[in-house]
Formats: C-alpha cells, sequence, structure tokens
C-alpha cells in the first residue's frame, strides 16, 4: 500500500484527490494538510511514501520548502501538482528535488499512475518536459 499525504489549500481538491485515490486500491491516503507550514511537522513524523504537493500554499516559497523536503532522511517522494499549465513550473520543481509534475488538468488514471512511478523511483513528467530536463519520464 503506498501512503499518501495531501498537501493543497483548497478543500474541494483535497476532498476530490481522496476520492480518486480511494478508488486506486494500492493508494492510501494517510493525512492532509492545508498550508506549506503543516507539511514538515506532518512528514517528520514518518509513514508517508509520496507527497502530493500543491504548488501555491499559503506558507513557506514553493522552492524552499521543496529544498527541505528533499533533503530531508526518509522523506517521501514529491509529486508536484499544479494548475499552472507553463513549462516553467515543472522544471523549477523538478530541479529542486520533486520526483514529478502533473498538472491538475490531468485524467485521474494519470495521478494515480503518477503516484505509482515516483513511488517506484522514477521521475514524471509530461514527455514533452524530458528532454529539456535530461530525464527519462512515464507522462
Amino acid at each position: 500500500m503506498i501512503k499518501v499525504l495531501i498537501a493543497d489549500d483548497h478543500a474541494m481538491v483535497r476532498k476530490s484527490l481522496q476520492r480518486i485515490l480511494g478508488d486506486c486500491p494500492d493508494l492510501e491516503v494517510v493525512c492532509e494538510v492545508t498550508t506549506g507550514h503543516d507539511v514538515l511537522p506532518k512528514v517528520s513524523e514518518g509513514g508517508i511514501d509520496v507527497l502530493l504537493l500543491d504548488i501555491s500554499m499559503p506558507g513557506p516559497r514553493f522552492l524552499d520548502l521543496l529544498a527541505q523536503l528533499t533533503s530531508a532522511a526518509g522523506a517521501p517522494r514529491v509529486l508536484v501538482l499544479s494548475a499552472h499549465t507553463e513549462d516553467q513550473f515543472a522544471i523549477s520543481a523538478i530541479r529542486a528535488g520533486a520526483a514529478g509534475f502533473l498538472t491538475k488538468d490531468r485524467s485521474t488514471e494519470e495521478l494515480c499512475g503518477a503516484i505509482r512511478a515516483i513511488h517506484d523511483g522514477r521521475q514524471y513528467v509530461r514527455r514533452n518536459l524530458e528532454e529539456r530536463l535530461g530525464l527519462e519520464a512515464d507522462g
């Protein structure tokens, strides 16, 4: 079972993500947070495999938070979720240590697949970005 933490400041998005992931038998939402300030304390408790991290939340600057998350021992793999479709957001997130980047307009199947991919140690970005980032991606 892949244990997932949802970090998003919008209640409807969190609820939707819970429902989507609830339909995937190998994924379990173990907790959720609403601000960037709450992410690190929750992650430090352990027991989280994948963090779904909204790019635009109240709290610390996104790239600073991502750097702190990815440098911690035993940190979960981070899949960044964003309404921003511009490549620069994905590139910044991956270069800052995220394991994957997915825009919120993608399918539920793609979301579950992205979570599985990064849990398995792979990177996940849209195919058109893999060459720009020098990655082999599943997206």
